[in-house]
């Protein structure tokens, strides 16, 4: 099928009497040729004290336009496809890439209306830059919400829920958020009593939340597991040196916000992007007492709000 153009196709959740939540995913392929694309820079940041642009994050968009002859029902398909979260799209030469837009509109009918003459276009991210050079490559182009609700915490391998579940069946088939060594890496198991073992969720889902003393906390889908977002991952100090790290979504940017009552907050306005923010944190210098963090979380659509408050006395 290489010398096709192929389209894969799914969702997120159940669409148009399609099962998703499993995995299934629908192919595509046109004999069409696609080429001479055009191209749109975007970019976003912030000025510095003498009004110098100081960009922290570029994108470049690739932009195709095709058309082709297909029959009816084909053309449904291709209108159809547009619904959709995931949309991949692979050249002849190779090149895939997951489409930000795909649209089709009619060119004009033949024979009658059995065959439609169609206009294609659909965008792509062709390369994204940050100031980081081990940013994440994994891509947001919408905003994001809790899609389930866990009502339980989080429990380890060594919990005694894990490794000896009740004889009752009122774990049964219950969703859990599980970890292993690391408690910001989890999975989404549940119990069947049927076979005596823990195994993966039976429904999918991309973002998940559960409420822990009042303060609600969000999770998103990775290759297999769940990671925090917009949660503290530590606070550490050396003498009055603050180092605050946080777990972001990838490709989002952080404003760090400071109190020492944990009822009035400031901050000096600095842009962390997700991967430093991380991995290095913010480091900063404070007073002496009880000094409260918590930080706010955005990216170029969506603004996530604030992530929970930590406090530590220096």
């Amino acid at each position: 099928m290489s010398c096709l153009t192929k389209i894969k196709f799914n969702n997120s959740c159940d669409l148009g009497g399609i099962s998703y939540v499993k995995g299934y995913s629908n192919i595509l392929y046109l004999d069409v040729d696609i080429g001479e694309p055009t191209y749109e820079q975007l970019e976003e940041g912030q000025e510095d004290g003498e009004k110098n642009f100081i960009p922290h994050f570029r994108k470049l968009i690739k932009h195709y336009t095709f058309q082709t002859v297909v029959s009816e029902y084909l053309f449904d398909c291709l209108n159809f496809i547009g619904l959709h979260d995931n949309i991949f799209i692979q050249l002849k030469n190779g090149e895939e890439s997951k489409c930000l837009t795909f649209k089709c509109e009619l060119v004009g009918w033949r024979d009658n209306g059995s065959i439609a003459e169609v206009k294609i276009d659909f965008t792509t991210n062709y390369m994204i830059k940050s100031h980081c050079c081990t940013a994440e490559t994994y891509q947001i182009t919408e905003c994001v919400s809790c899609q389930k609700s866990i009502k339980l915490k989080p429990i380890s391998v060594l919990d005694p829920a894990y490794t000896a579940p009740v004889s009752s069946k009122s774990m049964d088939k219950k969703p859990y958020l599980v970890y292993d060594t690391d408690i910001f890496k989890l999975q989404l198991l549940e119990f069947d009593y049927r076979i005596s073992a823990w195994a993966i969720y039976g429904s999918k889902y991309n973002y998940i939340c559960y409420t822990d003393l009042g303060v609600t906390y969000n999770l998103y889908y990775r290759n297999g597991y769940y990671y925090y977002y917009n949660k503290i991952k530590s606070l550490t100090a050396i003498g009055l040196s603050v180092t605050i790290k946080g777990l972001c979504l990838p490709n989002t940017y952080v404003i760090v916000y400071h109190s020492t009552d944990g009822i009035n907050y400031t901050t000096d306005g600095i842009v962390y992007d997700a991967n430093k923010f991380e991995q290095l944190g913010k480091i900063k210098t404070y007073s002496a007492g009880a000094n409260y963090f918590k930080f706010l979380m955005y990216d170029k659509n969506c603004n996530y709000g604030y992530s929970n408050i930590e406090r530590i006395t220096l």
